[in-house]
């Protein structure tokens, strides 16, 4: 299984990107969630990042449609 982070900033969904500019993947939740919670420690402007499980349909539907 793997996992993605979304960054949430005025009703918008980014899935954020590796050095290679392809959807950053995390193997574990656990990976995913430590650096979600770090991006968020340096933010001060209200970005949330948010981890989701991929499911291929599931993750490109709700980045389209902003349903969080």
């Amino acid at each position: 299984m793997s996992y993605v982070i979304i960054k949430k900033v005025q009703g918008s969904a980014i899935l954020l990107l590796d050095e290679h500019e392809e959807v950053w993947e995390f193997s574990t939740l656990e990976e995913a969630e430590k650096i979600a919670r770090v991006l968020e420690t340096n933010e001060s402007s209200g970005i949330f990042y948010e981890v989701k499980r991929i499911g291929i349909n599931r993750i490109v539907d709700e980045c389209n449609n902003h349903l969080f």
